[in-house]
C-alpha cells in the first residue's frame, strides 16, 4: 500500500521504486534520527543546513520536540519537498501526517521521501492549496531559470514582482476537514498566504489548539496586523524563533534575522518552555 490520497485513490509507490527513479538520495542524522532525503536540484542547501543545524534553526529541533512531547496529529502546510514531514515521521512512531501540496513537481519529490522513510502508512497526501475559503484559485510560480525545485509558489500575486506562469488550483480550508484525531501541531510555509490558511481554520484553532509554527516573510508584511490580531483573540502567545533564543512579539514585524515564528495556546506553554530549555534556547519577553 502507498501513500494515501485525499481524494481516496492510491499511489504504489514503495521504497525501491523510490530509490530507482531517484537520482541519489542523502542519508542523514538530526537530533539522533537517522533518515534518507532524494537528490533533487536545490537539496544540497537543505541537507548541509540541516548537519550543521544552521537550516532554519531552530524550526526543527523545536518542531520535533513538540511533537515528541504531544499526541495528535502533524499538519504540515506547503510541505513542498517533504523535510518536516519527514522530520515529524521520525520523530515519533505513532504520529500520524497530513501534508497539503498543490504543486505537482513538489509533491513528487515529498511522495519519493517519504517513500525512502517508510512512513507511507502514516502521511495523507492532499493536493490541494488551503485558504479562507473553498473554490479555485491561481498559483503563481516564479522565473523556473534558477533551475532548482520551486519552492516560491504563492496563491498571492503581489508575493513576488513576476511570474513565469500560472495554474489554476483547488482551494480548500483546514475546517472542512475532519480529522480522526484532534491536531496538535501545524506548520504553514506557503509564500505569503499564511493569513487566509490561520483565517480558515478557526474552528480548530479553537477546539483542538495547536501550535502553530508559521513562515512571516517581509513580502506579506501587509497581513501581519491582521495575524498578530487573529492569534491574540485566541489567547495564543507568539514568538519570534531566533537561532539561539525565542522572543515574544506580540505585533509581528519583519525580521532579517529569522522569518519563522511559533505561536502557542497559553496551556501549551509550559511544553513550549521546556522544549526550549532542553535545547539551551531562552526565551525572552520583548521591551514594551
Amino acid at each position: 500500500m502507498g501513500l494515501r490520497l485525499e481524494k481516496e485513490s492510491k499511489v504504489t509507490y514503495d521504497v525501491a521504486a523510490a530509490e530507482q527513479e531517484a537520482t541519489g538520495y542523502h542519508e542523514l542524522v538530526f537530533a539522533a534520527r537517522e533518515f534518507k532525503f532524494v537528490k533533487f536540484p536545490g537539496s544540497e542547501p537543505l541537507t548541509k543546513g540541516l548537519t550543521s543545524r544552521t537550516w532554519e534553526a531552530p524550526l526543527p529541533i523545536i518542531l520535533m520536540g513538540m511533537i515528541a512531547r504531544t499526541k495528535g496529529i502533524f499538519v504540515d502546510v506547503g510541505g513542498n519537498s517533504g523535510i518536516y514531514t519527514i522530520l515529524a515521521g521520525v520523530t515519533r512512531a505513532d504520529v500520524n501526517i497530513h501534508t497539503f501540496e498543490p504543486f505537482p513537481e513538489a509533491a513528487d519529490i515529498l511522495r519519493r521521501n517519504v517513500a525512502l522513510n517508510g512512513i507511507q502508512e502514516r502521511v495523507t497526501l492532499h493536493d490541494v492549496a488551503l485558504s479562507d475559503r473553498a473554490g479555485h484559485a491561481e498559483l503563481y510560480l516564479p522565473d523556473p531559470g534558477h533551475g532548482r525545485l520551486e519552492t516560491s509558489a504563492s496563491l498571492e500575486a503581489e508575493f513576488k514582482k513576476q511570474h513565469a506562469e500560472c495554474r489554476h488550483i483547488e482551494t480548500r480550508t483546514l475546517d472542512s476537514y475532519s480529522f480522526d484525531q484532534p491536531v496538535s501541531i501545524v506548520k504553514i510555509d506557503v509564500e505569503g498566504h499564511e493569513y487566509a490558511v490561520i483565517k480558515g481554520a478557526q474552528r480548530m484553532l479553537i477546539e483542538d489548539r495547536p501550535v502553530i509554527f508559521a513562515e512571516m516573510l517581509s513580502g506579506a508584511k501587509k497581513h501581519f496586523f491582521g495575524i498578530s490580531k487573529l492569534m491574540a483573540d485566541q489567547d495564543y502567545v507568539s514568538f519570534r524563533m531566533w537561532r539561539n533564543c525565542l522572543i515574544e512579539t506580540p505585533i509581528i514585524i519583519p525580521d532579517r534575522q529569522s522569518s519563522n515564528y511559533g505561536f502557542v495556546p497559553q496551556e501549551m506553554l509550559p511544553t513550549f518552555r521546556l522544549v526550549c530549555a532542553t535545547h539551551n534556547l531562552e526565551m525572552l519577553t520583548q521591551y514594551k
